[in-house]
């Protein structure tokens, strides 16, 4: 049983996301705009409400990789990789 909803959703900035939010379902967020969700319903509401895309954890790594090649080919310095399966793991 997965833990997680993988999907994109663009940060809109200040409150994006709120305190009350953090507190209902896990939530973080990776390069590519990128989210990793809680599986609850209010996670699932969460990123509705932000017309976000839900994608499989493969698609969602694969964005996740994608954001750091192409940071790292344009010179920026990415000093850790995201790897959502230690997420995965962790929970």
């Amino acid at each position: 049983m997965e833990l997680f909803i993988y999907g994109t959703a663009v940060n809109t900035g200040k409150g994006f996301f709120t305190h009350q939010d953090r507190q209902d379902f896990y939530l973080a967020g990776h390069p590519g705009n990128v989210w990793v969700i809680g599986k609850n319903e209010k996670g699932a509401l969460w990123l509705a409400a932000k017309n976000g895309v839900v994608k499989t954890h493969a698609e969602a790594q694969a964005i996740v990789d994608a954001e750091i090649t192409a940071a790292q080919k344009h010179g920026t310095h990415c000093q850790m990789k995201i790897n959502l399966e230690k997420i995965d793991r962790v929970q």
